[in-house]
C-alpha cells in the first residue's frame, strides 16, 4: 500500500493535534509527542525523572509532568 507524502503529513499533523489536547499520555504517546523512544520514557520513569501513575497495570504520565520533564532536560548535547 502506498500513501502520498501529503496524506502522511496530514495524518501525522492530526495525530499531533490529538496528542496536544490530552491531559495524560501512555508511554508510547509520550515518546511520540516528544520525539524519543518508549525506552527513554521508561528509563526516566525508573530513574524517578518522570512520575507515572498506574490506574491500571500500564503507566500514564500527566501532561504537566511531561512538560516539566522536557524543560529540565539539558539544552546541549553531552
Amino acid at each position: 500500500m502506498h500513501f502520498s507524502a501529503r496524506f502522511l503529513r496530514l495524518k501525522l499533523t492530526r495525530r499531533w493535534l490529538e496528542l496536544d489536547k490530552k491531559r495524560a499520555y501512555t508511554v508510547q504517546e509520550a515518546a511520540l509527542a516528544y520525539g524519543v523512544s518508549a525506552d527513554v520514557i521508561r528509563a526516566h520513569i525508573k530513574l524517578g525523572k518522570l512520575v507515572a501513575h498506574y490506574p491500571t497495570s500500564r503507566p500514564i504520565i500527566g501532561a504537566e509532568e511531561l512538560n516539566d520533564w522536557f524543560e529540565a532536560l539539558p539544552s546541549e548535547a553531552p
